[in-house]
C-alpha cells in the first residue's frame, strides 16, 4: 500500500485513503457507504460488492435476488451501523453491525444492542422486523475471538471481505473492472495486511504492528499455553492513556 519513495520515512506519502482513515468510525463510514451502493446502477462493481456484503450479512445464498436498503443508521442506540433492509422475498430485517479493526467485542456487546433495538421496536420507535447480528472484523481475528462469538451471529472477517471484493472486481470475462477509488483503496488496505501475515517471525518486536502481536499471541503463545493444559479466556488489547497493552488470561 505504501508508495515507493526516495526516502524510507514511515511518514512518506501514501496514495490510499485508508492509510489515514484508520479508526473504527472511518470503517463505520465505509460500511455505510458500501451498503448505500446496493442500487447504484452507475457503478456495477460497487453495486455487486454492496449486494454481496448484504447477502453475507443475512447469510442469504440467493444472490440473484437483490436486497434493498431502506435505512442506514450510524451510532443509533450506540450501534456502530444499523441497517433496515428488505430481502428478495419481501421480508424485512434489522441488521446490527458491530465493527472492529484491531479491537475485540466487549462482553455481550451484540446481545445488548439486540435488546436495545428490540426495545425500540416494542416502543414503536422503529419498524418491526427480524433482528440479525453481525460481527465485522477487518484486523487479525484470533481463534479465541471467533470462538466466543454467539452461534447466531454472522462473522465477516478480512479474508471474507477480500474474497467478496475480488468477486465484485472480476467481470464476466475475468477482466478486473474499473470502479470507485474508495472501494479499491479499502481492498488494497485489506490485501496488504493479509499478505504480511507471519512477519512477526522475521521482524524485531519494536517493528511489530498491532496485528503482529495478536498473531503471535494467537499462534504461538496460546498454543504453548494450551499445550500446558491452560484454557485461554481472554486474548486481546487493553487500551489505556499510555497506548495500551496486549494480554492473555488463562
Amino acid at each position: 500500500m505504501r508508495q515507493e519513495a526516495e526516502n524510507s520515512s514511515p511518514y512518506a506519502p501514501v496514495n490510499n485513503l485508508f492509510a489515514y482513515a484508520t479508526k473504527e468510525l472511518s470503517q463505520d463510514a465505509f460500511i455505510c457507504w458500501l451498503c448505500a451502493q446496493s442500487g447504484n446502477e452507475s457503478d456495477d462493481v460497487a453495486r455487486k460488492a454492496s449486494q454481496a456484503l448484504l447477502h453475507a450479512f443475512l447469510s442469504d445464498d440467493d444472490a440473484d435476488k437483490p436486497i434493498k436498503v431502506l435505512e442506514i443508521r450510524k451510532q443509533f442506540l450506540r450501534i456502530d451501523v444499523a441497517l433496515f433492509v428488505e430481502d428478495g422475498r419481501g421480508e424485512r430485517h434489522w441488521i446490527i453491525v458491530e465493527d472492529k479493526t484491531d479491537g475485540t467485542e466487549s462482553k455481550d456487546q451484540l446481545e445488548k444492542y439486540r435488546k436495545a433495538l428490540k426495545k425500540a421496536v416494542d416502543n414503536r420507535e422503529i419498524a418491526d422486523a427480524e433482528i440479525c447480528r453481525v460481527y465485522y472484523k477487518s484486523g487479525y481475528a484470533t481463534r479465541w475471538e471467533l470462538q466466543r462469538i454467539g452461534k447466531d451471529v454472522v462473522v465477516v472477517t478480512r479474508p471474507t471481505m477480500i474474497e467478496l471484493l475480488e468477486g465484485a472486481f472480476r467481470s464476466a470475462d475475468g477482466v478486473t473492472a474499473d470502479t470507485s477509488g474508495i472501494l479499491k483503496d479499502y481492498y488494497r488496505k485489506l490485501k496488504d495486511e493479509e499478505d504480511v501475515l507471519g512477519r512477526y517471525k522475521e521482524n524485531p518486536i519494536y517493528e511489530w504492528a498491532p496485528s503482529d502481536f495478536l498473531e503471535y499471541f494467537d499462534k504461538e503463545l496460546c498454543k504453548a499455553l494450551e499445550g500446558l493444559g491452560c484454557d485461554v479466556f481472554w486474548l486481546g488489547r487493553n487500551d489505556n492513556p499510555n497506548g495500551g497493552r496486549y494480554s492473555i488470561s488463562c
